[in-house]
């Protein structure tokens, strides 16, 4: 029986054993998955039986790695099996080790590997043969042959065993030690079992299987509006989901303000795997720095970037070296930084054989500038990612000017993504965000290109929808609206309508009996009456020209209707 899930906490499994295994009848083995992250998401334990245990003599404790999984009779508390990692940077190996106490002999298996097994799946495994009394121990990853060892012994099973994965163990060893076990670092399958079949006999078949529970799930973050302005106050900041593997991009659109001192340094933006980070004093702390540099000097204008890289993956205290940077200065940045310009990070993907890769456009030189790094970049696996746009907790300001459309991708497998500038909806190339940054428009579109506005209107009798690229007819975005034309065939001066009673006037003439009067000219001087009658009764007024309100006389001149 095969039971997978992908897991990163404690699980204590009390499980009946067959009557065939106890009797020795039948065969049986038991196997689980990890995967050491050190940058995993993982619960804060304490050991505190361990450390309210007065009876522990700690003067003989030995400090034994990290803990996997612990096999052990129920009713009597009597040790099995125990499996633990010890991850040495000294020697920057890992070292799978299985203490075991079977029913005639007890000692401790360890496998050397000097693979950089951060991020892999390791299968630990043991399957017991009661008919043949040989137990077979196999540790397996797709990096490295399959390593097994056999031991002439197998343990005595009583009715019920204990199962511990994951957390904090300890356990004597044949000396009488106690051997403490810190909690694993990564992710976990659940104990799963195979009755009467040895899984390392058909590796292939157990792996397909298992690869179908570890599911991932690629996707898009929006990381500001569209032609967002940011005044120096505030920054943009965001947290992802756990990424498997360092495969992501981050891209967008900026313009800076023009600085108002001799110089200023501006934070793009940051990303880290540390919650609690510092400036650059953890490894992780600059996933991502991206900084640029104005000046009143020519030749201090410019950018800089930084990362980093382990060497042996371990948490630990780090400083950006100066190869983890990539730099360049110029006059030309005083002018390109403060027009509309496109920038792009990313690892893993296919661009650069999973190297990290910067770029920027600038559309100003109709260019791309692509660095890359001198060295080979390693960066941890299950991280979270905290994002920063415009600043972060070490700047001395924000940044001031505009961002638009910046996204962050997380990918689950290597990809060649594209560095598409995006532009508004109705350009089909441009040099910025906006609708007045339009270098042409799309085909068929109805829409018109003015070289000098930098816009793609829609044509006469076409209406722009929003976010759509074809301008849509009048008719077609107004449907319930009809049109009606009528001829006019009338000559009289002041009449634009005479159809019978349907008269109507021109301007500068009022309908009275039927019939178009000319106002008052200007340079009469008249009485101004109230007519507040005529907006009551119009009709009333149209037929006898008279005000029901009394007057008020006043001088006035011009035309009054």
């Amino acid at each position: 029986m095969h039971i997978y899930a992908i897991r990163s906490f404690i699980l204590l499994l009390d499980l009946n054993v067959p009557q065939v295994v106890v009797h020795y009848q039948e065969n049986i083995g038991y196997g689980v998955w990890t995967k050491y992250q050190p940058f995993g998401l993982m619960s804060d334990l304490s050991n505190r039986e361990w450390q309210l245990d007065g009876s522990i003599n700690r003067s003989n404790t030995i400090q034994g790695g990290q803990f996997i999984y612990s096999m052990k009779q129920r009713e009597n508390n009597i040790q099995i099996l125990v499996v633990s990692l010890v991850v040495d940077q000294i020697d920057q190996r890992f070292q799978p080790s299985i203490y075991y106490s079977f029913a005639k002999s007890s000692g401790l298996i360890q496998f050397n590997t000097y693979t950089i097994i951060e991020g892999i799946w390791i299968l630990c495994y043991a399957y017991f043969d009661f008919l043949t009394k040989i137990t077979t121990i196999g540790i397996y990853n797709n990096h490295e042959p399959l390593k097994t060892y056999q031991i002439l012994d197998t343990p005595s099973f009583v009715s019920q065993i204990r199962h511990n994965v994951g957390g904090i163990y300890s356990y004597k060893n044949k000396n009488g030690d106690r051997v403490q076990l810190t909690q694993f670092i990564g992710s976990m399958s659940n104990l799963f079992t195979s009755n009467n079949q040895n899984i390392l006999l058909d590796l292939e078949q157990c792996v397909n299987q298992f690869i179908k529970y570890d599911i991932c799930f690629s996707k898009e973050y929006n990381m500001s509006q569209k032609i967002q302005y940011m005044s120096g106050f505030d920054l943009i900041q965001m947290q992802t989901s756990v990424l498997n593997i360092p495969i992501y991009q981050i891209q967008g659109w900026i313009k800076l303000d023009v600085p108002n001192l001799p110089f200023l340094e501006t934070t793009i933006f940051r990303i880290t795997i540390n919650y609690n980070y510092s400036d650059d004093s953890y490894i992780g702390d600059r996933e991502v720095l991206l900084k640029y540099f104005q000046s009143s000097v020519p030749g201090e204008n410019g950018f800089k970037i930084s990362t980093y890289s382990y060497a042996f993956p371990v948490k630990s205290r780090y400083k950006t070296q100066e190869d983890d940077k990539i730099s360049e200065y110029g006059d030309q940045y005083s002018s390109m930084f403060i027009t509309w310009h496109y920038f792009s990070f990313e690892i893993g993907t296919l661009n650069n054989d999973g190297q990290p890769q910067f770029t920027l456009y600038f559309p100003s030189e109709n260019q791309y500038y692509k660095y890359i790094w001198d060295k080979i970049i390693k960066h941890f696996s299950g991280a979270t990612y905290y994002i920063f746009i415009g600043g972060d907790n070490y700047v001395k300001s924000y940044l001031r000017g505009y961002v638009s459309d910046i996204k962050f991708y997380l990918y689950c497998q290597p990809e060649v993504p594209v560095v598409v500038v995006s532009c508004d909806y109705s350009c089909l190339d441009c040099d910025g965000p906006t609708p007045l940054n339009c270098l042409s428009c799309h085909e068929n579109s109805h829409r018109q290109f003015s070289r000098t506005g930098k816009t793609c209107n829609c044509q006469e009798g076409f209406v722009d929808v929003k976010d759509q690229e074809e301008c849509v007819s009048v008719a077609e975005a107004f449907s319930y609206l009809t049109k009606q034309e009528i001829e006019l065939n009338c000559n009289l001066e002041g009449y634009s309508r005479c159809d019978g009673s349907n008269v109507e006037c021109s301007f500068g003439y009022f309908l009275f009996k039927n019939q178009c009067v000319k106002c008052l000219e200007q340079s009469l001087t008249y009485i101004l009456l109230s007519i507040i009658s005529s907006i009551k009764k119009p009709q009333y007024l149209s037929k006898n020209l008279r005000i029901t309100e009394n007057p008020q006389p006043k001088l006035a001149q011009g035309l009054i209707c």
